[in-house]
């Protein structure tokens, strides 16, 4: 499991500094968005998804994964038509909080890209609320009742929601090899039609001592991916889903996949290994 150097009481602080800040009546509108843009990067920063990557994957730090997302020096007039997102380029300035932020956005834009705009706003609510709701585990600082109001203010920040969605939505340069959805085997007209049994493939989570199956399709539940289950094994039901968990083992190892029952079987002998039972 990866191993990251991350303060959380410097997040903690910059998050209640931030929302305070959102409230704060002597603060213009400008400074308004800025702290709630901050404290929703806070938010993605505290994800424990980010605690649960794998390493060696593809890459093999938290560095390479921020790095997938790959704007390329472009000369004129090519960057006119792709230019620097805007969220990309503010979380490249935040340190490890902006890092971290950084590569739960690429998985965000993994899973949401081409999902509808309604459930990409719930996935990017629902991955701020788990990293708030990370904070009692990890720190006695914090009240428990203070907490679960960051949460419900950080999901009202509707212009920075918003604004995430249209960069999840947009097309995004990705480091080469490193995007799904500019693979060979990517074809939008099919992406929906459920996979047939001698095509299908499968993953579980490393910890995991169990042969429990769900057929699983990322329309139904796209949140489901930031928060792996704790035992089981998921199948997809579609290509676009077998295509995202595909990329989910492979580039930030959150999963392992299985194939057949020999194939599962070996993965529950690895998995007790790993986990020292």
């Amino acid at each position: 499991m990866a191993t990251i150097n991350f303060d959380i009481a410097e997040t903690i602080r910059a998050t209640r500094e931030s929302i305070e800040a959102v409230y704060n009546a002597r603060n213009n509108e400008k400074e308004k968005r800025k702290n709630a843009r901050m404290a929703v990067y806070c938010a993605l920063s505290l994800h424990p998804a980010l605690d649960s990557l794998h390493f060696p994957t593809l890459h093999n730090s938290l560095g390479a994964l921020a790095n997938i997302y790959d704007p390329q020096d472009r000369s004129w007039p090519m960057k006119w038509f792709q230019a620097r997102d805007k969220h990309f380029g503010r979380l490249a300035l935040l340190g490890s909080i902006g890092q971290r932020a950084r590569v739960m956005l690429i998985l965000l834009w993994v899973i949401g890209h081409r999902l509808s705009d309604d459930k990409v706003e719930s996935l990017i609510s629902q991955a701020c609320e788990e990293g708030i709701d990370k904070i009692p585990v990890v720190s006695q600082a914090v009240p428990k009742a203070e907490v679960y109001k960051w949460a419900d203010k950080i999901v009202t920040f509707r212009d920075v929601l918003v604004s995430l969605r249209k960069t999840i939505k947009k097309r995004q340069p990705m480091k080469k090899g490193c995007n799904p959805f500019e693979k060979p085997n990517f074809k939008p007209k099919t992406e929906r039609e459920p996979i047939l049994a001698s095509e299908s493939y499968a993953m579980n989570r490393l910890s995991i001592a169990s042969t429990e199956t769900r057929q699983y399709d990322v329309w139904d539940e796209p949140g489901l991916l930031l928060r792996m289950p704790q035992q089981g094994v998921l199948i997809p039901k579609s290509h676009l889903t077998g295509l995202i968990i595909n990329w989910c083992v492979d580039h930030y190892g959150l999963a392992q996949r299985v194939s057949g029952e020999e194939g599962r079987n070996d993965s529950i002998r690895r998995s007790a290994a790993d986990s020292g039972i």
